[in-house]
């Protein structure tokens, strides 16, 4: 992604706020119905990834439009409740400013930043330029992920859980080969789907034709 066209004080690209592109999703979808994604809160796979240091990584898998990005949004609201600190980010597989590695690694910054403003000294100046201004391709990705990882040791990041939607659609292969990662199979939920959809008819649609 070409950079010298940003003009911003902010150290991140103006695409990558997770909040703006949550509500985006989140309008675009009709809003978030609790009671059709809090089933997931009492799946194993999803407590297992909390109370297991072993297994630190869930997978959410299913076809298309089987509502995996509201459940993501979901999932982010109830972790707002928790006291844990938490960031999430969304590749869009079809918006390039949100479908590369670079872009996912500076929402889930952003989202750290904006909890806790001191950490962004991680991000302000490194190797004589600021993050917006960071070389294009392989050596940029290093660079960014070089100063994520350094936030992410910080000790004030304890307990942190970051939420990424559809990264599967850039790097499944490399999911593919994580031995260590628990998997919330949306096909095997046919149930739940089917209790989400008929929440949704209920709480959109029905009023719609009373109306």
């Amino acid at each position: 992604i070409t950079r010298n066209h940003y003009a911003s004080t902010s150290p991140f690209l103006p695409s990558t706020d997770p909040r703006e592109s949550k509500r985006n999703i989140e309008k675009r979808k009709g809003g978030i119905i609790q009671e059709a994604y809090q089933w997931v809160l009492k799946h194993e796979g999803f407590k297992g990834i909390q109370r297991d240091d072993r297994c630190r990584l869930l997978w959410i898998r299913g076809d298309a439009d089987k509502g995996k990005t509201m459940l993501v949004c979901g999932i982010i609201d109830e972790l707002l409740k928790q006291p844990n600190h938490y960031s999430f980010s969304f590749c869009q597989n079809m918006d390039s400013q949100s479908n590369h590695a670079i872009a996912v690694l500076e929402g889930l910054a952003r989202g750290l930043v904006q909890r806790h403003p001191n950490l962004s000294h991680y991000f302000e100046i490194s190797h004589g330029y600021p993050v917006d201004q960071l070389p294009e391709g392989l050596s940029g990705f290093r660079e960014l992920e070089g100063w994520f990882a350094n936030m992410l040791r910080d000790l004030i990041l304890r307990n942190c859980h970051l939420v990424i939607d559809a990264l599967d659609e850039c790097i499944k292969e490399r999911l593919m080969c994580v031995s260590s990662v628990a998997t919330l199979n949306l096909q095997k939920e046919e149930g739940y789907i089917d209790q989400a959809i008929r929440e949704f008819v209920h709480r959109k649609l029905l009023p719609m034709l009373l109306f």
